[in-house]
């Protein structure tokens, strides 16, 4: 549920509509990852009625991020190697939700 105190208004995830975006504002559609019509069904992004459910291969698209294999670039805190994946040395992923009526 995301509430606006400021303006006395409350929705949960079935009362809005929207759609998933990238840092540029161009539409992500959270099916690309599958093969054509293999999308699962529980899949849905700004659905009216249906709770968004986006997979994490959509968000990190978003993100610019298009594998966990990619090199960060970022070393460990400990002195460790550079250039490891992220899905070694991890990414934090923010999220961003806005709503505009």
């Amino acid at each position: 549920t995301m509430t606006a105190n400021n303006i006395g208004r409350s929705y949960n995830a079935k009362e809005m509509k929207g759609k998933l975006e990238d840092k540029e504002g161009n539409s992500i559609d959270p099916c690309a990852e599958y093969a054509s019509g293999q999308c699962p069904s529980v899949v849905n992004v700004g659905v009216a009625g249906k709770s968004d459910i986006v997979p994490m291969g959509a968000l990190l698209r978003a993100a610019g991020l298009n594998s966990l294999d990619e090199i960060s670039g970022a070393s460990s805190a400990t002195g460790g190697k550079k250039h490891q994946s992220y899905r070694y040395s991890g990414a934090v992923l923010v999220v961003n939700v806005m709503l505009i009526h």
